[in-house]
């Protein structure tokens, strides 16, 4: 009789074992992968990160850029208005002095007429022809031509200040006005008194009156309310 072996392969070459093998190879495989995709993910998100920051960063640079440029395009127009208000100012401030002496000159014309007039004394065709450069010499002094440029001007310089003041308060003459702006400007009595052919006594008058025209009280400054005034 003969006695018949089979000999089995080893237990790491059996098909349980190889098909063990192949489900661990695909799971690594798989893993792998998914480590792969995982780290692809990141450097993805990295690289657009990166790019958006620096795309940020630009933007930023670009945006800091612009607002300089808009900061010194406004410093300029600032500087531009600010020159042409210190022009308008000056030319107020020539108006007045040239209202001033004007002024100043017709009342030196009046006293001499006033001592002509003694001096030809009752020779009537001289008496007229007085009297009417006398009346010339009223009437130029009362032109308002030459107060409305001021007022024009000195509006442009102060928020329309001397129109808001005649519409709120109609009563004011044109010296009381005159007044009004040279306190505005921070003159002294001292000051406006040769501006308006006064004596101190006669502009201390005027500040009285206008004081009791703005219903101020007694410890409320003049110039403090007409700078104020809006």
């Amino acid at each position: 009789d003969r006695i018949e072996f089979k000999v089995l392969p080893p237990w790491y070459r059996s098909s349980a074992f190889i098909a063990v093998y192949m489900l661990l190879v695909r799971g690594l495989i798989a893993v792998g992968y998914l480590v792969y995709r995982k780290r692809m993910i990141r450097l993805e998100r990295a690289i657009t990160a990166e790019g958006e920051q620096k795309r940020l960063s630009q933007q930023t640079v670009f945006e800091q850029e612009m607002q300089q440029k808009e900061s010194e395009i406004e410093e300029m127009r600032r500087q531009k208005m600010q020159s042409e208000l210190d022009h308008k100012s000056q030319e107020v401030v020539n108006l007045l002095l040239t209202l001033s002496r004007s002024r100043e000159t017709m009342l030196g014309l009046k006293e001499e007429l006033f001592r002509l007039s003694q001096a030809v004394g009752g020779n009537p065709e001289a008496r007229k022809i007085i009297t009417l450069l006398h009346g010339k010499i009223n009437a130029n002094m009362e032109s308002d031509s030459i107060m409305e440029r001021i007022e024009k001007e000195f509006d442009i310089v102060n928020d329309g200040m001397i129109k808001k003041l005649r519409k709120t308060y109609p009563s004011l003459s044109s010296n009381e006005v005159l007044m009004c702006a040279y306190l505005r400007m921070n003159l002294s009595s001292k000051e406006i008194a040769p501006l308006l052919n006064l004596s101190l006594r006669g502009v201390e008058t005027m500040r009285y009156r206008l004081r009791k025209k703005f219903n101020l009280l007694p410890e409320e400054s003049l110039t403090d309310f007409l700078i104020n005034f809006k």
